[in-house]
């Protein structure tokens, strides 16, 4: 086209005024400018992004270092890790524990020689072969209980919170048989991103907790219990005019170990059968929980004494009554 024309550039912008064209040249400069800095900018983004995955290889890496010298010498090949859900210190459970921990897997996986993650798969066919309770992948806390019962060497369990550096993580790692703790790092800070953002405000899916239902019974030897029909039942027998015994002495059992480090809390419905003397003749379970708490509630119950139970005349008999057993770390 003739730079004489209408349309030409020249042409168009000799008619401007003298602050219009400087402002535009300025525009120019700049623009060329941004389209220099745009790659920078993007591989900023991408550091920041990528910052959360550097941090957890490093910790990562340090774990399997330190997994190989925690064990005894063994023929086997390969050491299996379970990772369970990073828990959020405060609040409710959010989908960032589920994706950090996810991130540490894949990080423990490449860096960890003779490393095997346990897959949720995998957890579910331990789960059918050993006939563990139902539902035990979907709790956090029932399944660092079950950690070696779902064919797990190496337990390692997480737990952050939102600060205004990011997010600031701890990592612990238990051998699981026996239970011994190889590993523990604090003040991981990771550099908050969008997409963490948002999934530390999505509350994680909600899940039942497991109970236990298993055939367990307690006997005392020094005070056997009676046959059903020579027991009165509770809390029918009331019904009949029979007073239901009451405790003289009832202390509450001890939290276990285990319970105790990863936060089991909830109830262990049991029959107590008392003896027309006060005293327990035999304990049954009717619905547990896991991590000891079963055999912590078994324990406490079997040295309770009570008033016995009173037929409608007076005269002590034998009673069967409901006892409900609650553990709770708040």
């Amino acid at each position: 086209m003739p730079s004489g024309s209408p349309l030409s550039g020249s042409f168009v912008l000799s008619f401007l005024p003298r602050a219009t064209w400087a402002r535009l040249v300025q525009l120019r400069y700049i623009t060329r400018i941004f389209l220099l800095l745009s790659p920078l900018i993007l591989v900023c983004v991408r550091c920041v992004q990528c910052q959360e995955q550097l941090e957890l290889h490093l910790v990562a890496t340090d774990l399997a270092r330190t997994i190989p010298k925690s064990s005894r010498p063994s023929s086997a090949t390969e050491t299996s890790v379970l990772v369970v859900d990073f828990k959020e210190s405060r609040g409710p459970a959010s989908q960032l524990g589920h994706a950090l921990a996810g991130e540490f897997s894949d990080s423990l996986q490449q860096v960890g020689s003779g490393l095997v993650i346990l897959t949720r798969d995998k957890l579910e066919q331990e789960i059918a072969k050993n006939n563990l309770p139902e539902g035990l992948v979907s709790d956090p806390s029932a399944t660092k209980c079950y950690a070696s019962k779902l064919g797990a060497d190496i337990l390692v369990t997480g737990t952050f919170e939102l600060a205004s550096a990011g997010v600031v993580l701890t990592v612990d790692a238990w051998r699981t048989e026996p239970r011994k703790h190889i590993f523990r790092q604090e003040d991981i800070v990771i550099a908050m991103t969008d997409s963490m953002m948002e999934l530390a405000g999505k509350p994680a899916p909600p899940f039942q907790p497991i109970t236990i239902h298993e055939a367990k019974v307690w006997v005392s030897r020094d005070h056997p219990p009676l046959d059903d029909e020579r027991v009165v039942h509770f809390p029918a027998g009331a019904d009949a005019g029979y007073k239901s015994p009451t405790c003289i002495s009832c202390h509450p059992p001890r939290y276990s170990d285990e319970a105790t480090i990863f936060q089991v809390q909830g109830t262990v419905h049991l029959k107590v059968q008392t003896s027309p003397d006060g005293f327990v003749s035999r304990i049954s379970l009717i619905d547990g929980l896991p991590c000891g708490l079963i055999e912590q509630a078994f324990e406490a119950v079997e040295h309770w004494t009570f008033n016995p139970a009173k037929s409608p005349d007076g005269t002590p008999v034998a009673a069967e009554v409901p006892a409900e057993m609650t553990f709770s770390l708040y």
